[in-house]
């Protein structure tokens, strides 16, 4: 952890990334590492961004380091913290000059706003080099590189695989910084729901629509429009009989073709059974991706060139709107990715293993399995159990250093981080998360009597998933080591989660625990008298 000491308005950081003298050669594992071991609650963005360039000295040696961020509301990153080559930081917006007494290139106080993605390209004027590390329109790094200095193919590469590892914790920490400064913990939950719902809602909105008006202009009585991943497949429009239709000629099995109109008595087989005349189908492919439009008509179309026409433009329609969405699930894909990678932060400095929420989800599929849960459920407990803590990322307490009793303050805040975390997670669609994640996340700390939080449920009012997420997490904290104590022998532990049955943690669940470990022949031991 990297301790900061206030020296009047701006707090200078006295330890280096890997204590101990900056060695040019260190590896992007090495240095990412270094990182991942020194980011701790409560996640501020300028600490992170210190850190961060910290690891940029690591990989590239240069006269001085900036680092440049968008608040809330502002267009253009503004600078946010400046390294000198020696490795002092020093934090102050709009900083810029000598650092320590050690001499740094003056930089500017703003930058233009980046475009989307990760890039790394050297520029300004020969005698003042930089190398630019642009990570998303709100984030920028530079290094001020001497004069005639270049930066290698090697080092290129090394930079950008740091930047790509960077790119999604930071991304996350300033949403974080917004959502705080716009008022604390609800706050974080209301601005990671609304971000989500605008984000995964449209692209779907949008197919729907497209549909709809393609059967009104054909004058269908049912239809459906599906998309899928490999082999998920989800509905994003359905109307009249647009279910039946959809099962009776499964909408990947159908002829790969751009548009198409079959009438009878030429219909698809299940069509015509179905009491429809006349059947229509707009079919876009992308490898392993697509999504088809079909539509049924009791009467065939008086024009028959105007309803092919009609299905020319649905299928460029529908190409394009099939593109927003994949592009949209891309984009969930890769937030769900910043926040696996927070959770490996938080596993890292919260506990002493490093691993608990692995560990967690580890045990909460073997249970799940026990249980008989298959499948989605199965990828719920998976993911439930990584991501169960994440909204810890939203909560200022010193925890992973507090021992002995909590303020009914403090208590109350940390009681918040599920709440947290459901939001965080609420909106992705199904593709990218099984829609019991939230809710599982949301209740794991519920219990069996109705005692526990945030919503009191009781018995069989839990999410299943978040009764095995409650019984994994409480088995994995009792065996696992603290500064304070020593981990319980998983006997020991199972003795104890035995006498928390019908408590706090449901029976049912206890006996797949016992059941998971009896195969590994361990069984619940009593402590010596």
């Amino acid at each position: 952890m990297v301790h900061w000491q206030l020296l009047g308005p701006a707090a200078i950081a006295s330890a280096s990334l890997f204590g101990r003298p900056r060695a040019r050669a260190a590896g992007v594992d090495e240095v990412w590492e270094a990182l991942r071991a020194n980011v701790a609650p409560p996640y501020d963005l300028t600490e992170t961004l210190a850190l961060a360039l910290d690891g940029l000295g690591e990989l590239v040696p240069a006269e001085g380091y900036y680092a440049y961020a968008a608040p809330r509301g502002i267009a253009e990153p503004q600078l946010r913290l400046t390294r000198s080559e020696t490795g002092t930081p020093q934090i102050g917006i709009n900083y810029a000059g000598l650092v320590a007494g050690a001499p740094i290139r003056q930089a500017p106080l703003e930058v233009p706003a980046p475009p989307e993605g990760i890039t790394c390209e050297e520029n300004g004027p020969p005698a003042e080099p930089y190398l630019t590390i642009t990570l998303g329109p709100r984030l920028v790094l530079r290094a001020a590189l001497r004069r005639r200095q270049h930066v290698g193919e090697i080092e290129r590469k090394a930079v950008l695989a740091f930047a790509s590892r960077l790119q999604p914790v930071l991304a996350l920490m300033i949403a974080l910084e917004d959502a705080k400064d716009a008022g604390g913990v609800a706050a974080v939950e209301d601005a990671t729901r609304q971000w989500r719902t605008g984000l995964t809602l449209q692209a779907d909105k949008l197919l729907g629509l497209v549909s709809r008006l393609g059967g009104e202009a054909l004058g269908a009585d049912a239809g459906y429009c599906v998309v899928w991943q490999g082999d998920e497949l989800a509905s994003v429009w359905l109307t009249g009989m647009g279910d039946d239709l959809r099962r009776a000629l499964d909408p990947k099995q159908l002829p790969a073709v751009p548009a198409g109109l079959w009438l009878a008595p030429r219909l698809p087989p299940g069509i015509e059974e179905l009491g429809f005349q006349g059947f229509a189908l707009v079919s876009v492919r992308d490898g392993s991706r697509g999504g088809a439009v079909g539509y049924g008509l009791r009467e065939a179309p008086r024009a028959e060139a105007s309803a092919t026409q009609v299905l020319a433009t649905l299928s460029d329609s529908l190409r394009r709107s099939l593109d927003s969405r994949l592009l949209v699930l891309g984009i969930g894909r890769s937030y769900l990715h910043s926040l696996l990678a927070v959770a490996d932060l938080l596993d890292a400095t919260a506990n002493a293993t490093g691993d608990h929420s692995r560990q967690v989800s580890d045990l909460a599929q073997q249970i799940g399995r026990q249980m008989g849960l298959v499948g989605a459920d199965i990828e719920a407990a998976r993911l439930g159990g990584l991501l169960h803590d994440i909204g810890m990322v939203a909560v200022d307490l010193g925890l992973p250093t507090t021992h002995g009793p909590l303020s009914e303050a403090k208590r109350s805040i940390i009681q918040q981080h599920p709440v947290v975390g459901a939001a965080l997670l609420e909106g992705l669609p199904p593709e990218i998360l099984p829609a019991s994640v939230p809710t599982a996340v949301r209740q794991h700390h519920e219990r069996w009597d109705g005692h526990g939080y945030p919503d009191r449920l009781a018995g069989p009012e839990i999410d299943r998933v978040a009764r095995i997420l409650a019984c994994a997490e409480v088995f994995v904290a009792r065996t696992s080591p603290r500064s304070y104590r020593a981990g319980l022998s998983q006997g020991r532990a199972l003795h104890e989660m035995l006498s928390l049955a019908d408590r706090q943690i449901d029976p049912e669940v206890v006996s797949a625990l016992v059941a998971v470990f009896a195969a590994r022949g361990v069984a619940p031991q009593a402590p010596e008298a």
